[in-house]
């Protein structure tokens, strides 16, 4: 079976499941869902799950690898998209899939040549092996064990206190991403005739037991608003405030009203503000996006001298403060080199920007009308320079949590490819713009460092990638960015 528009919140699978009857999610023993596969560039097959915990038909799929090839397929968290939206109908769900994209994914140079017919041929026949052994006359049925191990009826979803809350999200998006159905409580319009929708949940929050009522508010079709209520009559306010203050710290606001004091917490971390408001019965706290100004951590002057902050972020991102030295100021000769500057809003969603901007240099100049006795004078010519700001919130410090790695290397080069392009353009992008080429020129930059061309792959695209073979200062640097990411290079 093939579910489309995958890219819009698996839109395909949510409209299969939700017209599955009661009685035909409760025959599903599960449903095994293919993401890219194959690739040459990446490590490994893994089991994706919603939670990143085993699941039977996930262990079945894991026994068959071993005895295949004699290794077993290891889980990995991945939650929404396809898990999520068959998780969100208690339909037990695992995907077959390699462990991160591959650079070229999506791009002309994606093309069968890149394929690691061996890895597919694997994943084949220990699917094949599985499925086999689940349809044997053999095995009795797996229905009821399959449901019961994933405990859908008395599973309750715990929010991660340091997971951001996806505000802007859509209510499917969401409902994938959480794993579970929400129930559509109110319909309304705010004062700008815009559709409100409020979902309900029944979760756990701040590390407590006790469950709340969660209800998550739309205003066209974009979370805005998280509102918490007590299910439990015995749950205090005085106790959330405690757990709320172990998870964020000490409240930044305080207001005394007219049924006890308002309590406002404000988290860098996942830009976010939660305020616990008591009420005449009972109390709500109420959640909101909230992105605060952002806290300088360090920079660094083009030749990687510290110039403002403190060397703890060497120690904290040593994995990224290496890697954008790599990047942003190469040892290469002749190429451009920037100021680094790290800073923050806790919040993230701005990984990497350059500016252009201008450095005065002095450059000693014999005047044009000189005296006898008189000495050369300096005058100041300004000459371009860069600088990049970088925001750890959303990149790792150690080299393995991308949560996009394919994505986010290749924003960090293009950024690169930037500064190349407008330094000095007669340089580069000059020549390049000659070929009259398919990609611009930071995306054809960006694959020319992350990705192999196969020999044999021609065509307009591969031919954009290929043009800067040519620069010798360019493969220096390349080659160094590729053994730091530990990339393999063909010979």
């Amino acid at each position: 079976m093939s579910l489309s528009a995958h890219e819009k919140d698996a839109l395909g699978a949510g409209i299969y499941a939700k017209g599955l009857s009661k009685r035909e999610r409760e025959r599903l023993i599960g449903v095994i869902t293919f993401g890219p596969c194959g690739a040459v560039d990446t490590e490994g097959t893994v089991l994706a799950t919603q939670d990143g915990e085993g699941t039977m038909l996930g262990d079945l799929l894991s026994d068959a690898s071993d005895s295949v090839m004699g290794s077993r397929w290891e889980y990995q968290k991945r939650p929404g998209m396809e898990n999520g939206v068959f998780a969100s109908y208690a339909i037990p769900s695992v995907q077959v899939g390699q462990r991160q994209d591959s650079f070229d994914f999506g791009t002309p140079l994606d093309t069968a040549d890149t394929v690691d017919a061996e890895c597919l041929s694997n994943i084949v026949d220990t699917v094949c092996q599985a499925v086999s052994g689940i349809m044997s006359v053999d095995t009795p049925s797996m229905r009821a064990k399959a449901h019961y191990e994933n405990n859908w009826n008395t599973f309750l979803y715990s929010q991660p206190p340091q997971q951001r809350i996806p505000f802007g999200s859509s209510a499917r998006r969401l409902q994938a991403l959480l794993g579970i159905p929400g129930k559509l409580a109110v319909v309304n319009r705010d004062s700008k005739n815009r559709p409100i929708e409020r979902y309900r949940f029944s979760m756990k929050w701040f590390g407590m037991e006790q469950p709340f009522s969660a209800s998550y508010y739309f205003t066209d079709e974009s979370l805005d608003l998280v509102s918490l209520m007590p299910q439990d009559e015995t749950m205090t306010a005085g106790e959330v405030r405690t757990q709320i203050t172990a998870c964020y710290g000490e409240p930044a606001k305080k207001t005394t009203g007219p049924y006890g004091t308002d309590y406002l917490w404000k988290d860098r971390k996942t830009g976010q503000q939660i305020e616990l408001i008591p009420g005449k019965e009972q109390f709500e706290v109420e959640i909101r996006s909230d992105t605060p100004d952002p806290v300088l951590l360090a920079s660094y002057s083009a030749d990687g001298t510290l110039t403002d902050g403190n060397t703890s972020v060497e120690e904290e991102q040593g994995y990224l403060t290496k890697l954008c030295s790599l990047l942003f100021q190469p040892e290469s000769a002749g190429l451009p080199r920037a100021e680094l500057l790290y800073e923050t809003d806790g919040a993230g969603n701005n990984a990497v920007h350059a500016e252009k901007l201008s450095q005065p240099e002095k450059i000693k100049k014999k005047p044009e009308h000189s005296t006898a006795g008189t000495q050369p004078q300096q005058k100041t010519q300004q000459e371009a320079g860069w600088q990049v700001q970088i925001d750890p919130a959303d990149l790792p410090s150690d080299g393995v949590g991308f949560t996009d790695r394919s994505a986010s290397l290749k924003e960090l080069l293009k950024t690169y490819g930037q500064i190349l392009k407008e330094t000095d353009p007669q340089a580069y992008a000059d020549g390049y713009g000659e070929l009259a080429p398919a990609c611009a020129f930071e995306d054809a930059f960006a694959l020319y460092v992350l990705v192999d061309i196969p020999p044999e792959s021609t065509g307009e695209y591969q031919e954009c990638v290929r043009y800067f073979d040519q620069f010798e200062e360019l493969d220096t640097y390349r080659s160094a960015v590729r053994n730091y990411l530990g990339l393999q290079t063909e010979e």
